[in-house]
């Protein structure tokens, strides 16, 4: 993040995310940023001594308004159409940090065909499901998967070996009940080899410990 006596736009952090799990995190990190919520009604800025704008996606600020923005809490799909709703816009901003609640895969697809390149990807434990973190800034990403890869849907980095494996184990389960599901179907051939070499990669990917 910008220090705050550097100069640049008025606002470090324009977050999506719940402005009340921001705040008590900044405090307790003493991060002293100046912060901007966006969302569709107040709500969860009720009582908190923040900057509240009411509004849809990024529409309501001005490019290159905000050093950073946080969007969390809401799928993958959602996230990327927020940010395609106005690419030059979003490509004004330093950094996009997002946490898709599902559709990961997708979501890093998107970014990529968009202008952004990933610079963070790890993984979080939130209770009894594990998150993506995604960090993306604008420029061209080289040496992707092909579109529609499985590799996608696996985090750029291994921060954390254990929660990587259990993530790539909840990868692999998914594929499996969708095979189930195909082998049910007369006309699924095509479909049903795609999905054993997915899971044939991602079985690869957990048995290299290197």
């Amino acid at each position: 993040f910008r220090v705050p006596e550097s100069p640049g736009p008025p606002f470090e952090i324009l977050t999506f995310c719940s402005p009340k799990a921001l705040k008590t995190y900044l405090v307790q990190e003493n991060e002293k940023l100046d912060l901007l919520f966006l969302d569709i009604e107040f709500g969860d800025c009720s009582g908190l001594d923040v900057d509240f704008r009411p509004g849809n996606g990024i529409s309501v600020i001005d490019d290159g308004e905000v050093d950073d923005i946080v969007i969390a809490g809401m799928g993958g799909i959602l996230i990327s159409l927020i940010i395609e709703a106005d690419l030059p816009k979003a490509r004004s901003f330093k950094k996009l940090i997002l946490q898709p609640r599902n559709k990961s895969g997708y979501l890093r697809q998107k970014l990529s065909e968009d202008g952004f390149h990933i610079t963070g990807d790890k993984l979080v434990r939130e209770g009894k499901y594990i998150c993506n973190v995604i960090v993306a800034e604008p420029g061209a990403m080289t040496d992707c998967p092909d579109k529609g890869d499985i590799m996608w849907e696996v985090p750029f980095e291994i921060s954390d070996r254990l929660l990587f494996d259990e993530y790539i184990d909840l990868l692999i389960s998914r594929e499996k009940k969708i095979l189930n599901g195909l082998k049910q179907s007369t006309n699924a051939i095509d479909d049903i080899d795609v999905i054993m070499n997915n899971i044939e990669v991602l079985e690869g990917i957990l048995n290299d410990k290197e």
